[in-house]
């Protein structure tokens, strides 16, 4: 489903509608003034180029590179490089691959998924072994698991393949990262800040011993 769901993004936004060659040739073909029917097919082609790159992501991927800072700069000493935007943005592409930390949620979610899907293949199995189950109730059955063993992949994909959910996918796990790494850091400091106290007592008894 993956699969599928990358190859209809793949086959709109990058082969037909939001291609650059077609972006071209219908700004050719519109001329001056624009020709009508043309003018249906280019608002077509920017809606889809809209989606391809959303103007959007522009605030989200500054917060990436704020947060992303702070973590490298906070658990592994780090400073990111300044210069040329060509070279810090191919730096910042490898800092973004690494860094992060999934949510708890996230695994159970992907977990959740493949026990539904299994438990629909399996119920569809054991309907051509064992006839006594050819009944609608377990019909039904089967057909609430694979439902929903099928829109679970199908939200991770979009979360996957879409630019604004997957960067902003992406701030989440940075921002997990740093809370712990914040949690972390606190800990340690009141820790070296509040030190060891010790108290000795002495021998009351044998005081009173030594003054009698």
């Amino acid at each position: 489903m993956d699969f599928l769901y990358f190859a209809q993004r793949y086959f709109i936004f990058h082969l037909t509608l939001g291609s650059d060659w077609l972006y071209k040739v219908v700004g050719r073909l519109q001329g001056m003034p624009p020709k009508r029917n043309v003018r249906h097919l280019w608002r077509i082609i920017m809606w889809a180029r809209q989606k391809k790159v959303p103007f959007e992501i522009r605030p989200v991927l500054k917060c990436q590179r704020m947060a992303a800072t702070q973590l490298l700069k906070r658990k592994y000493g780090i400073t990111p490089s300044k210069g040329n935007w060509e070279w810090v943005d191919q730096e910042w592409q490898a800092w973004l691959a690494v860094l992060g930390k999934a949510p708890a949620g996230f695994r159970e979610a992907f977990l959740t998924m493949r026990t539904f899907l299994g438990c629909g293949f399996a119920e569809l199995a054991a309907i051509y072994v064992a006839p006594a189950l050819r009944n609608r109730y377990f019909g039904i059955m089967s057909a609430v698991f694979l439902v929903a063993g099928c829109f679970q992949p199908l939200s991770l994909s979009k979360r996957h393949r879409e630019p604004i959910r997957w960067n902003i996918t992406r701030l989440l796990f940075l921002i997990e990262e740093l809370a712990e790494t914040s949690d972390i850091s606190g800990k340690t400091k009141k820790s070296t800040n509040g030190g060891l106290g010790i108290t000795i007592n002495g021998d009351t008894d044998s005081d009173n011993d030594e003054s009698e």
